[in-house]
Parts: structure tokens; sequence; C-alpha cells
């Protein structure tokens, strides 16, 4: 009984370590996506650190739920196959304990698991969602506009109103230069140009959430494009203006109120007892479906933990020597079909075309029925492994192909010689001979683990993605081919974000087992430094960088777009209307020209409702004001429609005004300084993402001629030459922790680079947020994570012990 125990604790705490590491992993993979978002509020907020760490921590209880039982069966996974590549599980039969014996630690793991996750889900995950809630309320009235301003920017978001700023004194925030507000119907039925030398931002002290600013030097013209008889025009030294709150503040005013998501179970249970008392049918089927499904779910999720932990025991077992990345990949197959069904059955409830318990449940039951099958045939096989038992099993099949592979692909020293070893080559090989010899069995090492971990890191990507688009392609009806189609132009542009960590845990895990197998110390002792041996890995990275750089600049542009097309239509959504303001469109172009119009239509290249303001912003004055009803490109010209033009002396008096009729020449800027800028509205933040750097570099000096402020761009078009090497600079950073943990095996390695990992990417997040913000100039904010963790990794790699 001792004894029993005594390796019922040994299991267990085996199995910890791997879990903690697949929680860390899937954890981070669900966090990176929001990291760069979270660090850019934060530093354009100005948000207190009080603030900053609630925003993020109020964001994990909602992923641990999911990702718990990931990283229980990923740790349980490679914890029995563990076992069973060490002889282990070989030992414990030949002590009379078979699988039975190494379920219970397995299950008591698993329903550990389960019920934090389930704690998790149905106490904490409510509060902090609600919290969450309210902290967005908390935040937008403790900030205000002038946090968040930028010269040379359009801010659209106050109601009724647009904010132009040509500068900002360096070191305020709320001292403004050259200050250009218009005000739609803030006169009666008239419009505001308000144009002012300087003026100052601040919230309203009520706290109503207003804002307010004082103008110096003011100028004032109040029109209808309509009637243009009762123009009128002022100037003020001084002038105060107040602007309404944002709508975005109203449903903030008050405490938010708990939807589904923020109620806990005995909410729950009596919003179902309220919903029966409903008079409407159809509101009482929908809050009862959705009380129903939100109960269901609260449970069905963590007992997947469990499910997951006891399914890993035959899968694990019978991957005697398959290794760790078959524990991975098996592990990365059955979370995907979990998840699809789950999602999709899921839907089917809340849509009532099933019973809500069984949609939200359906997954659990496939889970079930796979562990019986599993636990039947270990029980019939254990010992043997027939070709008709992987023909049974599909997963099995496939992880034993994928196991025979890797082994076939490891290199052996002979095998990379090409000949069958002799006593004569061992004694008389040099070391030069030897030095070809390990660069090759090092490069092939490198290679084999490196696929295997861009392979892995790709489906956990294509996991997160999957989810968001099964719910939409169920709701629109799309075929699921489409989503197929979506990955395949998906995969391009993710080669960016997969391929350092993929370097990264190809490197480290590589050197971690050379050194764990003793082979390390071999090629200390043939008078080969450490140093030396990493030489094939840094050069084939480099040439992956190379190859990096030329996807994300010639492929990727192109692959994300049609990626970006499919995506819309999975979603239901209209590429084509995009960032489509009521207010219409404001853009600057050249010799001080401010437009202004309702649509452009880049296909006819015609404007409806243009207004064409030339400003003096020196003085600032508005030299004339016209009008067009529409307004089109023939010729090389551009023919205004029926309107009107004022031109105004230095005082801003009416000088003249005449009438212009359908057909009238007039100058203005090119039609393509307009349908770039409505492809980039179009396009909103994935516009980047499809733009070489040529193309870029064109965007960014357009916008600058123009008056606009670039420093944002300018950011983005350094970090697309900067991000290419990051798996160099982040394989010079975990080489020597690979070298330092040594014998502790590659689960230790795995720990270390997802570490690594982070420490990379919230350096880069900040800095990049730095360099949007224009603390630091651009070139310094793409580039000093680059060369700082490269010092540092040079560094670490001369003070190895080699």
């Amino acid at each position: 009984m001792t004894g029993s125990t005594r390796l019922t604790r040994y299991v267990l705490g085996q199995l910890l370590v791997p879990t903690l590491l697949g929680l860390l992993l899937f954890t981070f993979v669900m966090l990176m996506n929001e990291l760069f978002l979270v660090a850019q509020k934060i530093i354009a907020l100005g948000l207190t650190w009080d603030l900053s760490a609630r925003l993020i921590a109020y964001q994990l209880p909602r992923l641990a739920v999911m990702t718990i039982p990931m990283g229980t069966l990923l740790g349980t996974l490679v914890a029995i196959g563990r076992f069973s590549a060490d002889h282990e599980w070989v030992a414990m039969q030949s002590a009379g304990m078979g699988p039975w014996f190494l379920l219970r630690p397995v299950a008591l793991h698993g329903l550990l698991a389960a019920m934090l996750s389930l704690f998790l889900y149905a106490v904490v995950f409510p509060q902090a969602n609600f919290a969450a809630r309210s902290l967005q309320g908390e935040i937008a009235f403790s900030t205000h506009l002038g946090s968040d301003l930028r010269p040379r920017v359009f801010y659209t978001d106050l109601p009724g109103a647009v904010l132009f700023v040509n500068d900002i004194r360096p070191g305020t925030q709320g001292r403004l230069e050259g200050v250009l507000i218009h005000r739609a119907k803030a006169a009666g039925d008239k419009d505001q140009m308000i144009i002012a030398l300087e003026g100052d931002i601040y919230p309203s002290p009520d706290r109503s959430g207003s804002l307010e600013m004082d103008l110096q030097d003011a100028l004032i013209h109040a029109y209808d494009p309509a009637s243009p008889d009762g123009y009128h025009t002022a100037r003020f030294g001084h002038y105060h203006v107040k602007f309404d709150p944002p709508p975005i503040l109203e449903a903030y005013r008050n405490a938010p109120r708990k939807s589904f998501l923020d109620k806990n179970l005995a909410e729950l249970v009596e919003e179902l007892h309220l919903a029966k008392d409903e008079k409407s049918d159809v509101v009482r089927e929908i809050r009862t479906r959705r009380a129903v499904q939100e109960l269901n779910q609260r449970f069905a999720l963590p007992a997947a933990a469990l499910l997951f932990a006891i399914l890993a025991v035959p899968l694990g077992i019978t991957r005697v020597r398959s290794g760790k990345g078959a524990g991975f990949a098996i592990a990365i197959i059955v979370i995907a079909v979990y998840w699809v069904i789950f999602t999709s059955t899921r839907d089917l409830g809340g849509q009532g075309h099933v019973p809500v318990a069984l949609g939200v449940w359906s997954a659990n039951l496939v889970m079930v029925v796979w562990i019986a099958i599993a636990l039947i045939r270990l029980r019939r096989s254990v010992g043997r492994r027939t070709r008709l038992s992987a023909l049974l099993f599909p997963v099995h099949a496939a992880a034993e192909g994928f196991a025979t592979i890797a082994r076939r692909l490891r290199p052996s020293p002979d095998r990379v010689n090409g000949s069958e070893p002799t006593a004569r080559t061992v004694r008389s090989g040099a070391t030069s001979r030897f030095v070809g010899l390990l660069d090759r069995y090092v490069s092939l090492y490198f290679v084999r683990i490196l696929g295997l971990s861009l392979a892995s890191t790709y489906v956990v990507y294509a996991i997160v993605e999957l989810k968001y688009l099964l719910d939409g392609a169920i709701e629109n009806r799309q075929p699921l081919s489409l989503i197929l189609s979506y990955f395949q132009y998906l995969t391009p542009g993710m080669f960016n974000l997969i391929l350092p960590i993929s370097c990264l845990l190809g490197s480290v895990i590589a050197f971690t087992l050379m050194a764990r197998s003793g082979e390390l110390t071999a090629v200390l002792s043939s008078g080969v430094s450490l140093r030396r041996a990493t030489v094939p890995v840094v050069l084939i990275t480099l040439i992956l960088c190379g190859v990096l750089f030329l996807v994300q600049n010639d492929v990727a542009p192109v692959t994300n777009q049609k990626a970006q097309q499919l995506k819309d239509q999975i979603l239901g959504r209209a590429p084509r209307t995009y960032g489509v303001s009521p207010g219409g469109r404001w853009t600057l172009g050249s010799e001080g020209r401010l437009y202004h119009y309702r649509h452009y239509d880049t296909e006819t290249q015609t404007f409806q409702g243009l207004s064409v303001f030339t400003i003096d912003r020196e003085t600032p004055a508005i030299i004339d004001h016209r009008f067009g009803e529409s307004a089109r490109w023939e010729k090389g010209r551009w023919i205004l429609g029926p309107g009107w033009h004022l031109a105004f002396d230095p005082s801003g008096d009416s000088q003249s005004f005449e009438e212009t009729e359908d057909g009238a020449r007039i100058e203005l800027d090119p039609p393509e300084n307009f349908g770039r800028k409505e492809r980039t509205l179009a396009a909103r933040g994935d516009y980047l993402a499809q733009l070489n750097l040529s193309e870029l570099r064109e965007q960014i000096e357009s916008l600058r001629a123009s008056g606009y402020d670039t420093t944002r761009l300018e950011v983005d078009y350094q970090g697309k030459l900067a991000h290419p090497l990051t798996p160099f600079v982040i394989v010079l950073l975990g080489l020597p922790f690979a070298f330092r943990i040594g014998r502790r095996g590659s689960m230790y390695g795995i720990g270390v680079a997802l570490l690594l990992v982070i420490v990379y990417w919230s350096v880069m997040a900040v800095f990049l947020a730095l360099g949007h913000e224009s603390i630091l100039p651009p070139i310094l904010a793409a580039w000093a994570p680059n060369l700082l963790f490269s010092i540092l990794g040079l560094y670490m790699i001369l003070h190895i012990r080699t």
C-alpha cells in the first residue's frame, strides 16, 4: 500500500510541471493578440498602474476557463508519453500495476483541474467579466480626448463635431496649436467652421463626460450650404466651446446591467424562473434558451478537463516511443475536434435546432465515447500494437506515422556521413571532418524539430481563429469550404507570427535533447566548442529571416487581402462599405486645401456634397470656401456641379460671392489622393498587412505632403523592416538558456522558450506603443527591442562554459 501511494504521488508530481507549461503556452497564445492593444491603450490614455493591472487581470479568468482543459490534456499526454519513452510504464507493468492503476492519479489530476476550472467559471469569471465592463466606464470617465490627442488627425467621435489639431506643444497634453473645429448644425440650421491659433482642452468640471475648449484668436464661419446668402463670419480674442459627451459615455453613466455572462449559478437559476413568467412567447423562449445554455456551459467546459485527462492515458501509453512531439500533435488534434463539435452544436442549440443541453454537452459525449473505445482497445492490446488496431483508430494511426517520420528524420552520424562506421573511420576522423559532420547533424536535427514546431504552432493559432469563424459560418449559413480557403490564404500572413516562436522552440529543444542524451559532451570531448556547434542553427535562422522578409513583403500583402475578403464573407460583412461616416469625410490636400465630402466613389471618381476650404493656418484665416453638389474627374480635370464660391479678405469679411453652374472646371488635388484614403478606411486595421514596403513608403510620403501626422505609419514601416530579424534575435537569446538548463529535459526548454517569447513580445509591444504615441522616434521604437535582446543574447553566449 505504501509503494502504491508513493507511486501515485510520483505520477501526480510528474503531471504537474507539463500541465503548468501547457497552461502557460495556451494562455500566452490567446493573450498575445490582445497584448499590443492593451499596451497601446495603457500608454495612449495614460492609465495608472492600478487600472492597467486590472485591465489585464480581468481577461485571465475568461481565458483560463478554456486553457485549463487544454493544458491538462497536453500535460497529461506529455507525462504519460515520457513514462512510455523512458520505460517507466514497463516497470509499472512488471510490478503488477496495469493501466487501471495509472487511471487513478490521472483522473484525480483531471478532477482537480476540472474543479479549478468550474470555480473560475462559476464564481470568478462572472465577477471579473462584470468588473471589466464597469472598468471600461471608469477608464472612459477618467480620461478624455486630450489624453489620446495626436496632431494632424481628424477626430470624429465627438457628437456633431470634428476636431483637428495642427500641433501639440512638447511636454503638454492639452495645449494645442492650430485648432480647427467643424460643428454640424451648431447655430440653428447652420454649420460652424472654427479655426484658432491656440487652444486648451479639458474635461468638464461637473464630471459629466463633456469636453470644454478655450480658444485664443478664433475665427468663426457659420453657413448653410443650401443658402449661401446667410453666410456669417466673426472673430474673437477668446472663445469657449463645450462638446457634448461622446455617445459611448452614455452607456457607462449608470452601472451596467448584468448580462448572462455576468451572472453566477444562483442568478442564472433565478433568471430561468423569471423567464417562465414572461408574457411574450418569443421573449420567454429566448430567455429560457439562453439561461439553460449558459448554465450547462458552466459545467460542460470544466468537465472537459477531466475527460481530456482520462483520454490522455490510452493515447499516451500507446505512443511508446513517439516522444513529446507526438503528444503535442495529438493534443492539438483532440482540442480541435472538441472545439469544432462544441462550437457548432452549441450554436445549433442556441438557435433551437437541437435541445439546448444536448448542444452544449455533445462534445463531451463524443469524448466519453472516444474514451470508452480507447480503453477497450488498450485493454486488448497492452504490450502489443498491430497494424489493424492502428487502422481502427485514426488518431493513433496518424500519431504513429508522425512518430515514425520523426524518427527517420532524426539523423545519426553514420547516416549523415553516408557510409557504415568502421574502426578506421573512428580512429582517423579529423577535427575538420567531424565539424562538417556535426554541422550536418545539428542542421538536420534543428530542421526536424523546427518543422514540428511550425506545424504545432500554426494549429494552435488556427484553433483560436477557428472559434470565431465557425460561429460566423453557422450564423450566416456559409459553406465550411470557405474556412479552408481562408486558412489557405492566411498561412503566409501567419508566418511572421509563428516562425519566431518556432525557431526559438526548435533551437532550445534541439540542444536540450542533445545535452540530455550526452551528445553535447561528445562534442566537447572532440575539441569543438558549444559556440561553434550553434553556427548551423544561427545560419539557418538567418536564411529563414530572409525568407520571412520576402514572404512578408511580396506574398503576404496579396494573400492577406484575399483572406480578409473571405473572412468578411464568412462573418457576413460588406467589405466595400467599411468606414462610412454619416457626417462625411475630412481630408487635407495640397496648397492649404481642406476637403469635406459626403461620399467619394473610387470607381467613377465622383464626389457628392463637396466643400473645399482654402485655409491659412498661420493667421489663422479662411481664404475662400467653395461648395458643389457634385464633382467628377473628366479628361484630367475636375468638373464641378451646381454650387457657389466665396472669397474673403484677411479680416474674414466676405469679399466676393458667385454661383457656379454645372460644368465649371476647378483645380483640386488628383483623385489618387482621395482613392488612397478611401482604401485605407475600407481596409481598417488590416490595411498595413496588405501593403508592401514600397506601397507603405508611398503612402507615408503622400500623407506627409498633405500635412498629415505619419508617425504611426513610420513606426509600422520601420517595424516591417525590423520584424524579419525577430527569429534571429530570440534564437540568440534562447541558446544560452538551452545550454544552462542542459539535462533537465526538453520540457524545461519549452518553458524557458515560452517565457522568453513573452518577455520579448511584451517589450516590443511597449516600444511600439511608445513610438505610436510619438514618445520615441519611429526607428528607435521599432529597432530597440531587437538591438537590446541581441546584445543580451551575445553577452550570455560569450559567457557560457564551453
